[in-house]
């Protein structure tokens, strides 16, 4: 899951909208319900996105939903609060219909989304490994 482009996702980390997405995460990271929406709608999104930068992401948005609900509800807590964190500012993020490139933009609007959900998948992905693994130790 690479990035063809460093420069977007730097622009991208350091726009305004990833700094209001950030500020919504804290909130949204403390209530379950709040959090489950976020989740839901970021997986109905994703589901729409069946080619471009985003299908290529589908079954990792699916692990890293699993893994901050299993988070949240208190059921695998072997994740910093840090990587919890970041995970929910790229959710915030990917719904948000204005961002950097909004999503309006024909073949450009997702750009932003999928440069900050890969940068975020490799910032966590240590994490999202210990993950996968307990999981398929629990499932066992």
């Amino acid at each position: 899951m690479k990035d063809e482009n460093p420069d977007r996702e730097e622009s991208v980390r350091e726009s305004r909208a990833y700094e209001k997405a950030t500020e919504q995460a804290e909130d949204i990271s403390k209530d379950i319900k709040k959090l489950t929406k976020l989740l839901e709608d970021a997986n109905r999104k994703a589901k729409r996105r069946d080619e471009g930068p985003i299908a290529s992401l589908i079954n990792t948005l699916a692990a890293v939903r699993r893994m901050v609900l299993a988070y949240r509800e208190g059921r695998y807590l072997n994740v910093p609060w840090k990587s919890v964190s970041m995970i929910v500012a790229a959710g915030v993020y990917f719904v948000m219909p204005i961002d950097l490139l909004p999503d309006f933009i024909p073949a450009l609007g997702l750009l932003d989304d999928a440069a900050i959900i890969a940068w975020t998948m490799r910032q966590v992905k240590k994490d999202m490994n210990k993950f996968r693994d307990w999981e398929d130790e629990y499932s066992s």
